[in-house]
């Protein structure tokens, strides 16, 4: 998942890293070729994830399916 802002994605770790398996990464250049950074989830979680996000005000969230 990618986030309008560092900030954004700071508060979305800081939300999910103890009820969930996350890791921050670059964001893939198939989504984007400018600076960024992106959170990787088990795609289980997906609904539970958006929920804890919309708990922690956090809105401007975009979910993409990524293959290696």
């Amino acid at each position: 998942m990618t986030f309008g802002s560092t900030r954004a994605v700071i508060k979305a770790e800081k939300a999910l890293q103890e009820n969930f398996c996350i890791k921050v990464i670059p964001v893939p250049r198939t989504i984007s070729s400018e600076c960024g950074m992106a959170i990787v989830y088990n795609p289980e979680d997906k609904e539970k994830i958006m929920k804890k996000l919309e708990e922690a005000y956090l809105r401007e969230v975009y979910f993409y399916d990524v293959e290696d």
